[in-house]
């Protein structure tokens, strides 16, 4: 990872972890049956974003550590 500019979530990983990715946790939505027009998906991925940070919240009572918004 670089910390260049480009993605605020990973600008502020690697200023916070210092680019150290061995104990990174990731996950993968897969959505069934969207329409993947522009208008349709960005709407979608927005919400499911959007989403997770909420479901998030309510178990730790917080932002994740890189979503400051």
């Amino acid at each position: 990872m670089t910390g260049l500019k480009g993605h605020a979530g990973g600008v502020t990983f690697h200023g916070v972890f210092n680019g150290d990715a061995s104990d990174l946790f990731v996950s993968v939505h897969l959505p069934e049956g969207i329409d993947t027009k522009p208008e349709i998906l960005r709407p979608y991925i927005a919400y499911a974003e959007r989403r997770l940070i909420w479901e998030y919240v309510r178990v730790h009572g917080r932002l994740p550590v890189c979503n400051s918004e």
